[in-house]
């Protein structure tokens, strides 16, 4: 019954010798069931090409979030726009050496400077955030007569 949807009949060699018959039970249980079988694995078939058929459609069937992904993706565009102005270093006139060529330390202080304002940006205008601060924690009130002492 070699590709045959189904639960192999096993039988060890040292049973099968003494009691043949359970083995011969299970064959005819699984032979019986054989009609039964073929209906399940027809169901299963219609099933699936029923399920290709509807995935098919619905690839057919044009995205029906394509609005907000087109809204998202500007929404985005804008965002990286934005960081990338933050990020851009402030025009500053450029040093020179006496000979008239661009100093080289002020064209690293400029980097240093960019990747810092990357790295720590300053707080967006009127936007302070106060300093946390945290409240002392008050014992619990005591009942009148007690002294609060629980080791008596």
């Amino acid at each position: 019954m070699r590709g045959v949807p189904t639960q192999p009949a096993v039988l060890g060699l040292d049973v099968a010798r003494q009691d043949p018959i359970s083995l011969v039970r299970q064959l005819e249980r699984r032979i019986q069931d054989l009609p039964a079988l073929a209906d399940r694995v027809d169901a299963a078939s219609v099933a699936a090409a029923e399920e290709g058929a509807r995935a098919q459609h619905g690839l057919a069937q044009p995205f029906k979030h394509a609005d907000a992904l087109k809204a998202a993706t500007a929404c985005s565009a804008a965002i990286v726009i934005e960081m990338q102005n933050r990020q851009a270093p402030a025009p500053a006139p450029e040093a020179a050496t006496p000979s008239g060529t661009p100093d080289p330390d002020a064209a690293a202080a400029d980097e240093i400077g960019r990747l810092t304002r990357a790295s720590f940006p300053t707080p967006a205008q009127g936007t302070d955030h106060p300093p946390a601060t945290s409240t002392a924690r008050r014992p619990p009130p005591q009942r009148a007569g007690r002294d609060g002492d629980l080791s008596r």
